[in-house]
């Protein structure tokens, strides 16, 4: 069992993705530590043993404390907001932090990294061709992409420093219990109310395929590579189809126009605080991806796409 008897450290554990991973890591045996600001949400780590380290990445006592005596960390702290608004806490949150967990493990030997990143940091593109690893960046101009690989250059500058580190680019994760914004939209599916859709399309993983892959790249991920994790990819229109199939209602019919979405996502920010510029961009453009590496080097596996819709389905009826 991975890590089974060592002492891990999570970031980001209180989140979606963060979560599972915590539990699959307390499941394996592993001695699990949560790194958390005060103010997180604590309920869904509910069920398993895991040990509480409160504090923050700027304050580098309480950081290098939660770093004493781990095999390995896995972080997965971000802010994943799209909205303009929150521009500076992306740069704390996904740059800055990055930066001082750096610093911190340059004194502790013999640990491994397992630093989540996101699709968005191999790019996205206009039309629907699938990119993966290997594929040039050309994602500059949307703020949260960005962000993310800034802080994947500064893990493999550590790599090249003697750092034993590994990267993880999850696709857009769907599952049980997921952000709000995503449930409403999938909920208007299932209600039969997405009578429109955005032209675009994207790569839609599993959370739970996600998060064992996490384990996976830690047990076997070659340092200093990258690996896609991902799933389905789909437009936005055949996604919410399945949605809709599935709970009985006809699909959307109404194309959305690309040009408009992101002078209507910068409208809706700046009157509701929803939605955002970029989100528009990347509405009426596609995030499609390759796993194929993870598949073939880590044992990565996909859940068909209608297991997963299904299951948040039944979420959503109880």
């Amino acid at each position: 069992m991975p890590f089974a008897g060592d002492r891990v450290l999570v970031t980001g554990a209180t989140g979606f993705l963060g979560s599972r991973v915590t539990r699959l890591l307390s499941a394996s045996g592993a001695k699990v530590r949560v790194f958390r600001r005060s103010s997180s949400d604590p309920s869904r780590l509910s069920g398993f043993p895991w040990e509480d380290a409160v504090g923050s990445f700027a304050d580098s006592a309480a950081l290098s404390k939660a770093l004493e005596g781990v095999r390995a960390v896995f972080h997965l702290a971000a802010c994943t907001s799209l909205l303009d608004a929150d521009r500076p806490e992306r740069e704390e949150a996904n740059v800055s932090a990055v930066d001082s967990l750096l610093k911190a493990l340059r004194t502790v030997p013999g640990v491994r990294l397992v630093h989540c990143s996101s699709v968005g940091a191999v790019g996205y593109s206009s039309r629907p061709e699938v990119l993966d690893e290997r594929s040039p960046f050309d994602a500059w101009g949307v703020h949260y992409f960005e962000t993310k690989r800034r802080a994947e250059e500064r893990v493999l500058e550590a790599v090249a420093g003697g750092l034993d580190a590994v990267i993880v680019n999850p696709g857009t994760l769907i599952g049980t219990g997921m952000k709000e914004s995503q449930r409403r939209a999938f909920a208007a599916a299932a209600a039969g109310r997405a009578w429109a859709y955005p032209p675009g399309g994207s790569c839609f993983a599993s959370v739970e395929d996600a998060a064992q892959g996490l384990l996976l790249t830690a047990q076997q991920g070659r340092r200093g590579e990258r690996y896609i994790l991902g799933g389905s990819n789909l437009s936005f229109r055949e996604y919410f189809s399945s949605i809709a199939r599935l709970a009985g209602f006809p699909p959307p019919r109404i194309p959305i126009p690309g040009a408009l979405l992101p002078a209507a996502g910068w409208v809706l920010e700046l009157l509701f605080g929803i939605m955002g510029r970029d989100t528009g961009r990347l509405a009426a453009g596609f995030g499609y991806y390759s796993s194929e590496k993870a598949l073939r080097e880590l044992g990565y596996g996909i859940t068909p796409l209608e297991e997963v819709l299904a299951e948040i389905l039944k979420e959503m009826k109880t």
